[in-house]
């Protein structure tokens, strides 16, 4: 499982918010924006871990949903790379232990 607390502080972070109060509704808004984001990768068959590259590549992930969740456009090259790279080492892991 992903670090709820330290995903948030990262979404904080990347939304120019760290270091600031941000209202309460705020704060629930991205919670569930978080688990959402958790979701549908884990959907996508990322098992999320608490480690520094998971919990950055769901923060990274949640604000381009946010940031984006009007438009149609493409996911970032980067963003998408990231994710495919996260899946397939989480293959090779798999496929290790077997």
């Amino acid at each position: 499982m992903y670090g709820k607390d330290i995903v948030l502080e990262i979404v904080k972070s990347r939304m120019d918010r760290g270091g600031v109060t941000v209202p309460p509704i705020q704060l629930a808004y991205w919670l569930q924006r978080i688990e959402a984001a958790a979701q549908e990768l884990e959907r996508m068959g990322l098992a999320l871990t608490d480690c520094a590259a998971d919990n950055v590549l769901l923060a990274d992930y949640t604000v381009w949903k946010i940031n984006n969740r009007d438009t149609t456009g493409e996911m970032p090259s980067w963003l998408r790379r990231a994710l495919r790279n996260r899946w397939l080492g989480a293959e090779v892991s798999t496929d290790a232990t077997d």
